[in-house]
């Protein structure tokens, strides 16, 4: 399929200043029929006739990006971590693209709304597997995009000072490094035949793990959309699910749960930050705050 694109580049005589925009619509007439198995903000997947899947990411992508997501989605599947399973980078001819196999399976965000009845099994499956990623030695020296714990002070000032200070004081004293995920969440891990299965792996990287889990942690506690306000109900029952899985990440891991807390209540104030005044959310965060400073007593 590739070098059927990369022949009707050729075909134009080389590569003029219309390259990038003929290249493109090459790639579109390429991928027009095809089953397309999922859609996002970076990258489309497609099913191939053969079985794999092509994940085609939009132009606008840097190759930096593609190329970054590939050796980290190596790197994971060379420790045994259960990753995506990618074979091929391809940046040419207008292409920027990883080829690999299909994984069977919805994502745990669906079967959660699905299956409500399973979620406890499966909040304590995915900390399994993130507990797993942060503890395998993985070979990698690019960063993971998690916020610097340097530059967190800006996004606290909706705190009282005591409690800002308490927040900083721990995510500061957060040193235990690992391989992160950067946007683990139930989209981005599969339900298949074989277990669970990491997908998306472009924010990766070796980074303080207490952040990669509170950005977890806020998933639960939040949805997946920001700007959505929860009722009481609601995030009175996604603190429960976030309880859930932080118990079973600190008894697998043997981690303290302060510096987890601590980047929970950073992630909260940085994605709600036009919601402060809003009751459910302070009522969450006083929560928090009981919990964080009950821990560093």
């Amino acid at each position: 399929m590739k070098e059927g694109v990369l022949g009707a580049l050729g075909a134009q005589g080389g590569l003029g200043p219309l390259s990038d925009e003929i290249a493109r619509q090459a790639v579109a007439d390429v991928c027009d029929g095809l089953a397309v198995i999922g859609q996002g903000q970076r990258a489309t997947l497609y099913r191939l006739a053969d079985g794999r899947v092509l994940k085609l990411y939009h132009p606008q992508i840097p190759d930096e990006v593609v190329q970054a997501e590939y050796a980290l989605s190596q790197a994971a599947n060379r420790a045994g971590l259960p990753s995506w399973p990618v074979h091929e980078l391809i940046l040419e001819g207008g292409w920027r693209a990883l080829l690999g196999d299909f994984v069977d399976g919805p994502s745990v965000s669906d079967q959660m709304r699905r299956r409500p009845w399973r979620i406890p099994r499966l909040l304590r499956a995915l900390a399994a597997i993130q507990a797993r990623l942060h503890t395998t030695p993985v070979v990698v020296e690019q960063p993971a995009r998690l916020h610097d714990p340097k530059r967190i002070r800006g996004f606290l000032r909706g705190l009282s000072a005591p409690l800002a200070a308490l927040v900083e004081r721990e995510v500061a004293a957060a040193a235990s490094q690992g391989f992160c995920h950067g946007d683990f969440h139930g989209g981005n891990v599969l339900v298949s035949a074989r277990g669970l299965i990491m997908i998306d792996w472009d924010r990766a990287g070796r980074g303080p793990v207490a952040a990669d889990v509170g950005r977890t942690l806020a998933w639960l506690s939040l949805g997946p959309t920001d700007s959505r306000r929860i009722g009481k109900v609601e995030l009175a029952f996604r603190n429960r699910l976030a309880e859930i899985y932080l118990a079973e990440y600190c008894r697998l891991t043997g981690t303290p749960p302060r510096p987890i807390l601590a980047w929970l209540m950073f992630e909260i104030v940085r994605r709600r930050r036009e919601q402060e005044s809003d009751p459910a959310i302070r009522r969450h965060l006083k929560h928090l705050a009981r919990r964080l400073r009950r821990a560093a007593a």
